[in-house]
Parts: C-alpha cells; sequence; structure tokens
C-alpha cells in the first residue's frame, strides 16, 4: 500500500535498500506498516524505508516518526501504546501528519550530554 509523499520535500535517488516485512501488522496498521517498510512513494519513486522511536515520559506514550529523505520528523503522544500506533495510522492514512523539517544538530555546538550549556 504505497503512500504519497509529503508536499514540498524533493525526492531521492533509488537506493539498494531490502524491505522489511509487514509481519502480522500488515491488517492492523498497513499504512505505518507501509511507512516503515516500502521503498516506493505512491507515485512509483524511490523512498527509503521510515523509521519509528517509541519511549514514554510525562505519564504519556511518545513516538517519533521520521524519514532520512526527505529528512522530516513528526511527534505524537497518546494514553496508551496501541493509541500511540493507531494514532500514528490514523494520520499515515489520512496524510495529516505534521511533518516538520529534521535539523541536525551544529557541529560546534557548547551544549554536551549531561551538561547545561
Amino acid at each position: 500500500m504505497p503512500l504519497r509523499m509529503p508536499s514540498g520535500f524533493s525526492r531521492v535517488a533509488g537506493s539498494d535498500v531490502i524491505p522489511a516485512s509487514y509481519g502480522d501488522w500488515e491488517k492492523r496498521l498497513p499504512h505505518l506498516c507501509a511507512f516503515l517498510c516500502d521503498c516506493k512513494w505512491e507515485d512509483g519513486s524511490s523512498k527509503r524505508p521510515g523509521k519509528l522511536s517509541v519511549w514514554t515520559g510525562d505519564g504519556l506514550w511518545k513516538g517519533c516518526l521520521s524519514l532520512p529523505a526527505p529528512a522530516v520528523v513528526a511527534f505524537l503522544a497518546a494514553q496508551e501504546p496501541s493509541a500511540l500506533l493507531m494514532l500514528m495510522e490514523k494520520q499515515l492514512r489520512d496524510d495529516s501528519v505534521d511533518w516538520r523539517r529534521s535539523v541536525a544538530p551544529a557541529k560546534n555546538s557548547t551544549r554536551r550530554a549531561g551538561r547545561e550549556g
């Protein structure tokens, strides 16, 4: 189930990525699976598989969807892990993800891990 590429971002050249299997998420989370596994956009152009990070904080389940190219991220939160995954599925399906450009930390940053700067 190919996804539409987020509007306003450039395409990537073809890659030699081997896609992962959807596994048993295919029936419940097909759009999230496509985001994470597929190597083509809806229009047939090349796509690098997306990434998913999940953690907890402030009493919530939090997640980050990211695409290496274009370099974009989206952050979401929900009360329960299954609600978080379903929110991701819904926003990917509805093409309503609030994508933001991913910004790499500055090379000359004075901020270091574990130290205020």
